[in-house]
């Protein structure tokens, strides 16, 4: 499930929202789990309501579905979703082997 690593800074727009963000996390994990997706989460800044919310999937469509699917979830709990100020995309595996080689035959 590592195919897709991306790390976010989000914020919620109210405290209230931050709260419910903590009371429903073990149900945003399940969403996340039903599309391949691990999300791991810290708090960044209490008093901004901010979190670092950190992705793995097996793609970025199986990341960006269950990112829907928690968008509706909040939504029908009634809690204001939080907002993406940055995201950081870590570079798969496969690419990282590939800028080596590019680099090798660049210094060949």
């Amino acid at each position: 499930m590592t195919g897709f690593k991306e790390t976010q800074i989000i914020q919620c727009p109210t405290r209230k929202s931050f709260d419910a963000h903590f009371k429903a996390w073990d149900k945003i994990e399940e969403i996340g789990r039903s599309h391949d997706c691990d999300f791991h989460w810290s708090v960044l800044n209490e008093k901004e309501k901010t979190f670092i919310l950190k992705l793995c999937g097996c793609s970025k469509q199986h990341q960006q579905n269950a990112l829907i699917d928690v968008m509706k979830f909040l939504c029908k709990e009634g809690i204001d979703p939080a907002i993406i100020i940055s995201t950081k995309t870590e570079k798969s595996e496969e690419e990282k082997q590939l800028l080596r080689v590019q680099r090798i035959l660049k210094s060949a």
